[in-house]
């Protein structure tokens, strides 16, 4: 994201867009405390001056509704724009093992994983709740949507969850 603030260009940048972008880093950079958080940084004429670090928090739920789909004989991947360290500390949190996470996608990208999936031979049910997830909802053979989510997300999904409760994937009739 980028903006003229009083005649200064301000940028909201990923850390993969900051070593693009070739920004200076002072070397006080703070960083978040959790590897579940994921940082961001503030740019100001092509100078970090800051860092915000985002928390997407995981449902309570969802460890129960990965442990039913894993009970029901389903393969569970957790695909994700985020760094591989706070895919696999969400991994961890919801019981997907690391070999299943598939991490750095960007959001036109995750569509292409799907394919590669289908490509494989895999029956694909995409899970999803932001406008970034659109893509891919469209892609798989199932987009299910939390309903909770983005109106693109629920809009490109064939399935919505209208409560957001992750355990109501677990009870989506398998075609």
């Amino acid at each position: 994201m980028r903006a003229r603030v009083e005649g200064h260009i301000v940028q909201i940048v990923s850390a993969r867009a900051l070593a693009e972008a070739a920004l200076s880093v002072p070397r006080s950079e703070p960083t978040g405390g959790s590897q579940a958080e994921t940082s961001v940084g503030v740019a100001a004429d092509g100078t970090l001056v800051g860092v915000v670090v985002l928390t997407d928090p995981v449902k309570d739920t969802a460890p129960e509704a990965v442990a039913a789909l894993c009970r029901d004989g389903i393969t569970v991947y957790l695909l994700t724009g985020d760094a591989r360290p706070v895919a696999e500390a969400v991994a961890r949190t919801v019981g997907i093992g690391p070999a299943n996470v598939i991490a750095d996608v960007l959001p036109g990208d995750q569509a292409g994983v799907i394919r590669s999936l289908q490509a494989a031979g895999h029956r694909v049910a995409m899970v999803g709740h932001g406008i970034n997830d659109a893509p891919a909802l469209a892609t798989a053979g199932v987009g299910i949507a939390l309903g909770t989510g983005t109106d693109g997300a629920v809009a490109t999904a064939g399935i919505t969850l209208m409560n957001g409760d992750p355990r109501g994937v677990a009870a989506v009739p398998s075609a």
